[in-house]
């Protein structure tokens, strides 16, 4: 509000006469005198009024507001909060209106993780019987924690090897059975695509994304908070990313 206040009081510089390189200039796309006007003595006002009604002992209304925002906080930060965690029988957990034992919250992770593993495998990755998703060689992984490139991944370290190519075999998979083209595919329409099969199916890719944010967050260590969480990336990014340490997962 100050900032706006000192642009609609501050009027704009008087031409000193001098020439500028704008006015030196002959380009055909502007003939005409520049119209550009800068503010005049904007940082002056701005600074006048902050010092006015801005600042501690300015006995003003922003003055209050300042002093009863200190005194809400050393409340905050000295009294404190009602407790909702309570255990009960050793292994009995009470919080607010939840009340679960240590082994239904370890049967909760459990049918999480098997359901997680039965939506990927059969639902997005179409396996079956006959046909059965490669196994991952979680032994041999390696990757180079030092490598800090946006971009790098465990994938690329030349001491992994994987069974299949990653970025190509669902492509190939879907292209190599009828069966399962059939599921996305609506003869009679110009594209031959059915809409609503792709959408049902990124549908679930999001539901899986959704149930493993779940998995890391209760099973990954320490939990994390929620722009942590969402920030994880499989490849490096400017921030840094993942690495592999004896199979498991660090992030």
């Amino acid at each position: 509000m100050v900032v706006q206040k000192g642009l609609e009081m501050s009027g704009p510089e008087e031409d000193s006469g001098d020439e500028t390189d704008d006015d030196l200039d002959d380009s055909a796309y502007e003939s005409g005198p520049s119209q550009r006007q800068r503010p005049k003595e904007c940082l002056q006002l701005v600074q006048k009024m902050m010092d006015r009604f801005m600042v501690r002992g300015s006995h003003s209304p922003m003055q209050w507001m300042l002093d009863l925002r200190t005194y809400g906080l050393k409340i905050h930060y000295n009294t404190t909060t009602r407790g909702h965690v309570e255990w009960t029988n050793g292994d009995e957990l009470l919080y607010k209106e939840l009340h679960f034992s240590i082994a239904q919250f370890r049967g909760m992770v459990h049918g999480l993780a098997s359901e997680s593993r039965r939506l990927l495998t059969e639902e997005l990755m179409f396996s079956s019987k006959a046909a059965p998703v490669p196994a991952v060689p979680w032994e041999s992984i390696r990757d180079n924690p030092t490598d800090e490139r946006p971009g790098w991944n465990f994938l690329k370290d030349h001491r992994t090897s994987m069974p299949v190519d990653g970025e190509r075999w669902l492509f190939e998979r879907v292209g190599e059975s009828a069966s399962i083209r059939s599921r996305f595919m609506k003869p009679g329409t110009q594209s031959g695509v059915d809409r609503q099969a792709v959408e049902r199916y990124m549908d679930r890719v999001v539901e899986f994304r959704e149930k493993l944010a779940v998995l890391m967050h209760m099973t990954g260590g320490q939990p994390a908070r929620g722009p942590e969480l969402l920030s994880v990336r499989h490849s490096n990014t400017v921030q840094g990313g993942i690495a592999i340490y004896s199979s498991r997962t660090a992030w």
